[in-house]
């Protein structure tokens, strides 16, 4: 697929998702959302600020979730309640053309990532976010990288909540994104990974 087929379908996601049928919420999410009157096709993920103003995350279980007006906490215990079913994914080069059903994930994974490193004012490596995926695939509930890592934690956590993944499916996301990451790295030091999402999924 070229770049320009791929930001095609991440265009048509953002204009047409909210009408989705396949936005199945879990139960906590649910609850959280009716108790509080939250709009759920605007959820979105908000951050406490420090005294200087930077974005921070205490604990990465506990979301604020924003809809656009209202703020609401929703709690979990982990990730792994949220995996649902048992569906196999693609093969990992079919993941490199970015299926359909899967750029909900990736946009919410990679939108949340510019939005974590603007309001934490943070410029991770190439070379943190290969580890940071890695991570994200193998130990999803590993010590803690840092904000950026939890705020990722998190984005993957409301994703996983609005829709059916399985955890096979997870990891196939998150592989794919460590090998983005690890295919834009130019050295120790390039941030040439966070350069092409802010460039480009604006």
């Amino acid at each position: 697929m070229g770049i320009g087929e791929f930001f095609e379908k991440w265009k048509r996601f953002v204009k047409d998702d909210r009408d989705d049928p396949a936005v199945d919420p879990v139960a906590s999410l649910q609850k959280v959302v009716r108790d509080n009157k939250l709009a759920i096709s605007s959820l979105a993920i908000a951050w406490e600020q420090d005294l200087s103003g930077a974005a921070v995350i205490k604990n990465r279980r506990e979301i604020l979730l924003y809809d656009g007006n209202k703020t609401a906490l929703w709690v979990i215990s982990s990730l792994q309640e949220l995996f649902r079913g048992a569906r196999l994914p693609p093969s990992a080069g079919d993941m490199e053309r970015y299926p359909e059903e899967y750029v909900p994930f990736f946009y919410s994974i990679e939108g949340h990532v510019i939005q974590a490193c603007d309001a934490g004012r943070q410029d991770p490596t190439d070379d943190a976010f290969v580890r940071i995926y890695s991570e994200m695939r193998r130990r999803p509930e590993g010590q803690s990288l840092g904000f950026v890592h939890d705020a990722i934690y998190q984005a993957a956590a409301l994703t996983l909540a609005m829709q059916p993944f399985s955890r096979m499916e997870y990891e196939a996301v998150f592989d794919q994104l460590a090998r983005s990451a690890r295919r834009w790295r130019e050295g120790r030091v390039s941030r040439r990974y966070l350069r092409y999402l802010k460039e480009n999924l604006r």
